[in-house]
C-alpha cells in the first residue's frame, strides 16, 4: 500500500515538474527544434508525439513533444530522409581549388615619397571581401589584378566586391611606390589553395563525395574561400607532427599530380565533388544514422596515417551539445592507444574521418580542441548529406 501511494505521488510530482518546465519555457532546452525521421517510420517512434497529418494524405510536418503522452512541452518540425547506404571513407585526398574572384587577405600601406598612403583602405576594402571584377573584367588570378593596377598609372580603377551578401562598387586608385618601380595597391589577395583531407563517404551510385566536415578557409584570415573551382587527386602521407596541449598536430602530405574527380562545393558543412568513372568506388556499404540515433558512448573512426591505408580507431563519444546546430553537434574523445601513439589524439589532416556507431555512419571529425588534442567536434552526417549540392 505504501508503496503504491510513494509511486503515485512521484508520478504527480513528475506531472507537476514537466507542467513547470513548460510554463517556463525550458522544454525549448531539452528538446531540440527539428526531429529527424526515415521515410516510413512515425514521429511517435522516435519520441512521444502528437501529429495530424495534413489535409491531402501527406506525412506532417509539424509534431508536439508530449510528456507522459498528455502534457504538451514543444513544438517541433519534422525532417524525413531516405533510408541510405553510402561507402564509408576514411581515405586521405589532396585538393586543389580556385576562388571565385579574389579575397583580401590583408590591407598594407605604400611609401610614396615622403609620405605613406593605403589605396586599398581608402576605396574602403576590408579584410574577407572578394574583388570579383575590375573595370568590368572578371578576376581569376592574382596577377591579372596585379596587371590591371601596374598599367593604370594611377587612374581610378572600378571594383565589384562581394561583402557577404552584400554587392559593392568600390574605387580604388593606386599610387606610386618609392620601393618598387611602378603602381601598387597595397593589397594581399588569395585566389587559391591546395591541401589534404579525409573523405567522409562515397554515393556508390553517382561517385558524389563529401569530405571535410567543415570548409577549407584561408590560413591566415581562417575565412572561407569563396569556392569558384576546383579537383581533386590521391594524397600520400608523408610525415605526422603529434599534437600536444595547445599545439595543434598535423598529417604532412604530398598531392599526386592527376586529378581523380572535381569539387563542386566548399560549404560551412565540408568540401563536395564527383569521382571520376574510372575511380574505384567499391567496398561495403552501410546504412545512415540520424542525429536521434547518435549517443554518447563507444564508437570509432576511419583514417589513414600511413602508406599501408585507412584503418578503425576507438573513440568515445561524450556529448551531444547541438542537435539543432550545422556542425560541431557533439563531443568526442580519442580513446584508441595505438592512434594516440601516432597523433597523440585529433590532428589536422584527419578532418572528415567517418565516424561509425552501432554499424551505422553517423558523422564525421572536424575540429580539434586545442587544449586537449585527444578530444573534439563531430557533425551528424546528416547535416554534410542535406548541404550536398543537387
Amino acid at each position: 500500500m505504501i508503496r503504491k501511494i510513494a509511486k503515485a505521488s512521484l508520478s504527480f510530482v513528475m506531472i507537476l515538474f514537466f507542467v513547470f518546465l513548460n510554463l517556463v519555457g525550458l522544454g525549448d532546452y531539452l528538446y531540440p527544434d527539428t526531429v529527424s525521421l526515415f521515410t516510413g517510420e512515425t514521429p511517435e517512434s522516435v519520441l512521444c508525439f502528437s501529429c495530424e497529418s495534413e489535409e491531402n494524405g501527406a506525412i506532417p510536418a509539424q509534431g508536439q513533444v508530449l510528456a507522459f503522452g498528455v502534457i504538451p512541452v514543444k513544438e517541433v518540425s519534422l525532417n524525413y530522409y531516405e533510408k541510405t547506404e553510402l561507402l564509408c571513407g576514411g581515405d586521405l585526398f589532396g585538393l586543389r581549388m580556385e576562388t571565385r574572384g579574389l579575397l583580401v587577405t590583408g590591407i598594407d600601406s605604400i611609401k610614396t615619397g615622403d609620405k605613406s598612403v593605403s589605396p586599398g583602405k581608402d576605396a574602403g576594402l576590408k579584410k574577407g571581401d572578394v574583388i570579383l571584377k575590375a573595370d568590368g573584367m572578371e578576376l581569376k588570378s592574382a596577377a591579372t589584378f596585379s596587371k590591371i593596377i601596374a598599367k593604370s598609372e594611377g587612374k581610378s580603377i572600378r571594383l565589384t566586391v562581394e561583402r557577404g551578401e552584400e554587392a559593392l562598387e568600390l574605387t580604388l586608385t593606386p599610387a606610386l611606390s618609392a620601393d618598387a618601380a611602378g603602381y601598387r595597391a597595397g593589397l594581399w589577395v588569395r585566389d587559391g589553395a591546395a591541401g589534404i583531407g579525409t573523405v567522409t563517404f562515397i554515393d556508390p551510385k553517382t561517385g558524389a563525395f563529401g569530405g571535410l566536415g567543415h570548409p577549407v578557409c584561408d590560413s591566415e584570415t581562417g575565412i572561407p574561400f569563396p569556392f569558384g573551382s576546383g579537383s581533386v587527386c590521391h594524397a600520400q602521407v608523408e610525415s605526422i607532427t603529434k599534437g600536444g596541449e595547445g599545439s595543434p598536430g598535423e598529417l604532412k602530405g604530398s598531392l599526386e599530380q592527376s586529378n581523380v574527380g572535381v569539387l563542386t562545393s566548399n560549404s560551412p558543412q565540408g568540401v563536395y565533388g564527383i569521382l571520376d568513372e574510372k575511380t574505384p568506388k567499391g567496398g561495403k556499404s552501410i546504412p545512415i544514422g540520424l542525429k536521434n540515433q547518435v549517443k554518447p558512448g563507444k564508437a570509432s573512426i576511419l583514417c589513414t596515417l600511413d602508406g599501408s591505408g585507412k584503418k578503425e580507431y576507438e573513440i568515445e563519444i561524450e556529448e551531444i551539445i547541438g542537435k539543432d546546430r550545422d556542425s560541431k553537434n557533439f563531443v568526442l574523445r580519442i580513446t584508441d592507444p595505438a592512434l594516440l601513439k601516432m597523433t597523440g589524439g585529433i590532428v589536422q589532416g584527419m578532418s572528415g574521418s567517418p565516424i561509425i556507431q552501432n554499424g551505422k555512419l553517423i558523422g564525421a571529425v572536424t575540429h580539434v580542441l586545442v587544449g586537449d588534442p585527444t578530444r573534439g567536434y563531430g557533425i551528424f552526417i546528416e547535416n554534410m548529406l542535406s548541404n550536398m549540392p543537387e
